[in-house]
């Protein structure tokens, strides 16, 4: 498990460092990212769910015995998955229009491709839709992305 945890967390490092490229990219300098982030709080937000992710990792890490047969997969599954989120921490859903049925609940749903598995470690390709449950739509959110993941089994 050490080594499963030791490759999630290089693909989670790595993948800073191409948000660390991206941002310079978009504002022209690397003090001019930085002092972008310091103002919107992001480096806060994440620097504590980093340092969280860390911890946990390396605690399981330690007291959790890696069973993979194999070490390498590639396309091994694809999922689609659907939900409903509800919105606690705010009086309605940015996507949801107000007065009507419930504007705290949103729907989502999409498509979630394995790319590579190392052990536990895996790197999935993702499309994700947003929208209001039950409400009028105010906003939707669609999105590409990627998802790093490390899967325990017990």
């Amino acid at each position: 498990m050490i080594e499963s945890a030791a490759v999630f967390m290089g693909a989670v490092l790595l993948v800073i460092g191409l948000l660390i490229l991206w941002g310079i990219h978009k504002v022209g300098s690397f003090a001019n990212l930085l002092a972008a982030l310091k103002q919107n709080k992001a480096v806060d937000d994440w620097k504590s769910v980093l340092i969280v992710i860390a911890v946990l990792l390396a605690l399981l890490g330690v007291a959790y015995d890696a069973r993979a047969e194999e070490d390498l997969g590639y396309l091994e599954y694809t999922q689609i998955f659907t939900g409903i989120d509800y919105v606690y921490n705010r009086d309605k859903s940015i996507f949801c229009k107000t007065n009507e049925v419930d504007q705290r609940l949103t729907g989502n749903g999409g498509i979630r491709q394995q790319l590579v598995r190392y052990k536990y470690a895996e790197l999935l390709g993702k499309y994700q839709h947003h929208s209001c449950a039950m409400n009028s739509d105010y906003y939707s959110y669609d999105a590409l992305g990627i998802e790093l993941t490390l899967t325990f089994r017990w």
